[in-house]
């Protein structure tokens, strides 16, 4: 029997239950294999695990294609059961674990369990240079002392906190970026090289990313140039703000557009050197975003971070945020979305919803707030059934 042909007697029909017992997995009946492009379906029939803001449908080629990646289905029998992936970061140093699903029937048997100890024995088989094994997780806890790391060995690095507004598009003006008139600071676009700078140049980095981690896609990245390549990909986007100084320099006025100094016009141009050795030492904010499609193709999601000095103005994140509504508009016209902002000290929340009010966004949607905490623990307590 099919895994489409159990989710639909299962959910729809409400007759049957998985033929399934406890007794089966813990007596070595689970077996792995690597995921293949066909087993996309059976995979996603396990549902949404982000409350809508799953964005694992839409790369899921692309983490298969890439080979710093090991992606794993558990089956029981011949019924899949479970999905769970490594990759590598950090040049070598780390790997992440990301997009564990287990069919909901399923869960809370140790499959999920399984799949992580079989990826981290394959990560230690594969990868010689690996030191630390890290993953994201997001909770309703308040504060991280409160979080009890669901394996053992790991310890919290540093945090962020989530909300979630409505970007909906009947109600939005097409108003581009403020003008340098109206702007204290200005907005650019960054490509690859300006990206190495930015990272390398210490005093600037240690403000903008105290913990030494920049977050992108809820995945927390060492300040490494090999890691650039992981941020910005196909879907990305990285803005900077610099302090406005009182010359002829002038905004920009919109996403793929130029006033004085030109903005990347697509995804993957690289070569827009939008920073020197000077300038860098100017930039007071860094956002980084990521959006796709929802799966039924009528809306889509960003998820957004923001990473701020202490001393940034209020116009600096309102500056970005009107690029990323005219990108939206532009990539997305005439659909909805979900825009999910991380941020942390020195922001608050209220000051993030204040500027995503400004720019015409809806308030928080209920319920949205969460807290993410980036764990890690060294290569010597990754302890894999061998």
């Amino acid at each position: 029997m099919s895994i489409d042909k159990l989710i639909e007697d299962n959910y729809f029909k409400k007759k049957k239950t998985l033929s399934l017992t406890e007794e089966e997995i813990s007596t070595g009946k689970i077996w792995f294999r690597p995921a293949l492009l066909s087993d996309f379906d059976a995979i996603m029939a396990f549902g949404d695990q982000y409350g809508g803001r799953d964005y694992f449908w839409a790369l899921y080629e692309e983490f298969l294609s890439d080979p710093d990646n090991i992606c794993l289905v558990a089956l029981v029998k011949d019924t899949m059961v479970g999905y769970a992936m490594t990759g590598l970061i950090d040049g070598g140093v780390s790997v992440v674990g990301r997009c564990g699903r287990v069919d909901p029937r399923l869960r809370r048997r140790g499959i999920f369990v399984a799949l992580q100890d079989e990826l981290d024995r394959l990560a230690m088989q594969k990868f010689e240079t690996l030191l630390y094994e890290t993953f994201s997780k997001e909770t309703k806890a308040k504060t991280v002392e409160s979080i009890t790391p669901y394996r053992p060995g790991y310890n919290a690095v540093c945090s962020g906190k989530i909300v979630a507004v409505c970007f909906p598009q009947n109600t939005m003006r097409s108003d581009g970026i403020e003008n340098s008139s109206q702007s204290y600071s200005y907005v650019k676009r960054l490509g690859y090289a300006d990206l190495k700078l930015l990272l390398h140049t210490d005093a600037v980095a240690s403000e903008l990313f105290p913990s030494r981690r920049l977050f992108h896609f809820m995945v927390g990245y060492r300040l490494l140039e090999a890691n650039v390549r992981h941020i910005l990909c196909k879907r990305s986007c990285v803005l900077v703000s610099l302090e406005q100084r009182h010359d002829s320099e002038s905004c920009h006025s919109g996403p793929g557009t130029s006033s004085g100094n030109r903005l990347c016009k697509t995804e993957t141009e690289s070569s827009c050197n939008q920073l020197d050795v000077h300038s860098v030492h100017r930039v007071s904010m860094m956002t980084n975003y990521l959006c796709y499609p929802t799966r039924d193709g009528k809306g889509f999601s960003v998820i957004l971070h923001i990473h701020a000095r202490p001393d940034m103005p209020h116009r600096d994140l309102t500056g970005h945020l009107r690029y990323l509504k005219g990108d939206m508009q532009r990539r997305f016209p005439g659909r909805d979305g979900v825009v999910t902002a991380m941020y942390a000290t020195p922001l608050r929340r209220g000051q993030v919803l204040s500027c995503f009010r400004d720019v015409g966004f809806s308030e928080a949607i209920p319920d949205s707030d969460s807290l993410v905490v980036l764990w890690e623990r060294p290569k010597g307590n990754i302890c894999p059934k061998l």
